[in-house]
């Protein structure tokens, strides 16, 4: 449109007037909430030349194109995890999605902290199938960041939330609180017959892990705490031979930061030659973090 134009401009879905605007600089703008439903609008503009300005005569003129028009929901993106988890051990996170029917296209971003995850497994759910498998990049601070993208067959049918992704790997050395985080979502699908954008937001962007030291676990048999059942342990029950249960220091420490009724292997209330025997019969070394 010449940009002297003056006048104004009508807006048609169809044959549905969706208003009127004025025409300033050559551009005419109307915000209208009548395109409610979804899928492909056929829009015609039609200038009316204002001939009251005394300009010169432009005559009317329309213009129709089609323009997409997206659904008014969002589908919601959700990232939850393991927690706490103990170093060294199995950790998962899962990725999910809400009010997502008619959805056939997902891609998002995840991003973990290398210091404390190592993330190695990427597994879809629920219908859904990886368009390749995803690629771990360090994109700085041993910040490790992968973009996944997902199909569904034909469009998802489901309206509810579904859990489509599930990520798996272990926990490292390093005890503290790190985050997944969940991010850049972008989601094709279903609008009115036509495969369209569709708005997407993550509305839980974070799982946060606490991950914990291991606790031993020590056999009873291991008197000294070293891993390993074996004659130091022998020693230890030694020194407590023949003492009782009768005896005012049967739950005392005494030696080796352990007391006369650790020794006592079988319960009976005396330490002697049976409870020797028995931490011989158990020598060897065993796993303290099962």
């Amino acid at each position: 449109m010449d940009p002297t134009a003056t006048g104004t401009v009508e807006f048609f879905n169809g044959t549905e007037s969706l208003g009127t605007a004025a025409v300033g600089t050559g551009v005419a703008t109307l915000v209208t909430n009548g395109l409610d439903t979804p899928g492909m609008a056929s829009i015609t503009a039609v200038y009316s030349p204002d001939l009251a300005s005394g300009g010169t005569f432009i005559a009317s003129e329309s213009n129709t194109v089609e323009i997409p028009v997206v659904a008014t929901d969002t589908v919601g993106l959700t990232i939850r995890g393991d927690s706490p988890v103990t170093v060294g051990t199995d950790v998962s996170y899962t990725v999910a999605m809400g009010n997502g029917d008619g959805t056939n296209i997902i891609s998002f971003s995840i991003t973990a902290d290398g210091d404390y995850l190592n993330l190695t497994g990427v597994e879809a759910l629920n219908g859904f199938i990886l368009m390749g498998t995803p690629v771990w990049n360090n994109v700085g601070a041993n910040l490790w960041k992968a973009t996944v993208l997902m199909m569904y067959p034909g469009f998802f049918p489901a309206s509810g939330t579904v859990d489509i992704l599930k990520v798996t790997g272990t926990a490292r050395e390093l005890v503290g609180q790190t985050t997944v985080t969940l991010a850049d979502p972008d989601l094709i699908g279903n609008v009115g017959g036509y495969s369209l954008p569709l708005l997407a937001q993550v509305a839980i962007p974070d799982a946060v892990t606490d991950i914990v030291a291991r606790v031993p676990v020590y056999s009873k048999w291991d008197l000294n705490r070293d891993g390993t059942v074996d004659m130091l342990d022998v020693s230890v029950a030694v020194y407590f031979y023949l003492m009782t249960s009768a005896d005012p220091d049967w739950e005392t420490i005494l030696y080796n930061d352990r007391c006369a009724k650790d020794a006592d292997m079988n319960d009976d209330g005396i330490v002697n030659q049976a409870d020797l025997i028995e931490i011989m019969a158990n020598f060897g070394p065993y796993n303290i973090y099962p």
